[in-house]
């Protein structure tokens, strides 16, 4: 391996550590901590109406508490608490929100408080969505104090994926996570969220840091 070569990989071992090891500033982001039988979300809250894993697939008919939109709840399945969504699994680990989508009102299916953000600081938000039942799927609108994350609708057919940056002086240091369910429609509208996640990102200064392993890479060769 010649000495440019070192000075490249020795810089990329900098940034590599520096952007895995972010910490997620979303509590519960990936709802593992909500468990079958607790009466309230861990570390979230809810303007819909929260059911357990447990009370989700007591029942399956149309009595079944996520029959109702508006309703929410946290598990390994859609199909588990309502026959007519589909099968599938949490994006990873084991639970994912579940939501039936409210058809009328403007409160918000899931909400938390963002702490120690800074305001010189560079942060993405990201989530992950997936539509539980193929008609008028869910449009997912996302915030964050005042500011607005934008927003994306689901699909049926895998996991989707979406981020945004933002600055964390146009957030404020602490603020509300919130997102809202912006389609009403009675029938569909039905969705699925995981791995909800605000991080820093890494600083330009790791990159300099490559640039300044390359420089003194030069350096020495000429030096030789």
């Amino acid at each position: 391996m010649n000495i440019f070569k070192k000075a490249m990989f020795a810089g990329l071992m900098v940034v590599a550590p520096i952007a895995a090891n972010a910490v997620n500033l979303v509590t519960n982001g990936d709802f593992e901590l909500d468990t079958a039988t607790e009466a309230d979300p861990n570390g979230w809250s809810t303007d819909y109406t929260f059911s357990n894993w447990k009370a989700a697939t007591a029942n399956l008919g149309a009595s079944g508490p996520m029959w109702a939109p508006g309703s929410v709840t946290v598990g390994s399945n859609p199909q588990a608490a309502h026959s007519y969504w589909e099968s599938f699994a949490a994006q990873s680990g084991t639970n994912m929100l579940i939501v039936n989508g409210a058809d009328s009102g403007s409160g918000a299916v899931w909400k938390t408080t963002i702490t120690a953000l800074d305001a010189n600081t560079t942060y993405e938000f990201s989530v992950y969505v997936r539509s539980t039942f193929k008609d008028s799927p869910a449009k997912l609108d996302f915030s964050i104090g005042a500011l607005s994350l934008g927003s994306v609708t689901a699909t049926d057919a895998a996991w989707t994926q979406y981020t945004k940056t933002f600055l964390g002086s146009a957030a404020g240091v602490s603020t509300t996570g919130t997102f809202l369910d912006l389609n009403k429609d009675y029938s569909g509208n039905d969705v699925a969220v995981d791995n909800i996640q605000i991080k820093a990102v890494p600083e330009p200064f790791t990159m300099t840091l490559v640039a300044a392993g390359l420089g003194l890479a030069a350096r020495r060769r000429l030096r030789a």
